[in-house]
């Protein structure tokens, strides 16, 4: 019987997930930090590089590494950007594969 589904070209993908908006994430108390947007290969580099100095973040999916304050999102995202306390922040680093993602 699937296989007369199939024949008829019916679909088999499971419908789209509902949009559902995601929580605002909990602004960082730091100041004179820095914020780190991607945390792949280079974006790990410059934390190592940056170790002594407060340090945010930005990353999607898990960071790894609880000695490091983390903010789960895009940047892109107005709530997230506003939880790096960008104003009060040193040094902006930025370190994804297509940049322009970022707004």
């Amino acid at each position: 019987m699937f296989a007369a589904a199939v024949k008829r070209g019916a679909s088999t993908r499971l419908p789209p997930e509902p949009d559902i908006p995601k929580p605002a994430p909990e602004p960082t108390e730091f100041t004179g930090h820095a914020v780190l947007v991607g945390y792949g290969r280079g974006g790990k580099l410059i934390a190592q590089g940056v170790k002594g100095m407060p340090l945010t973040v930005v990353e999607e999916g898990a960071v790894g590494d609880p000695g490091i304050e983390h903010i789960r999102g895009n940047v892109a995202r107005d709530d997230v950007l506003a939880a790096t306390n960008m104003a009060g922040a040193l040094l902006l680093f930025v370190v994804i594969p297509e940049a322009f993602e970022v707004g």
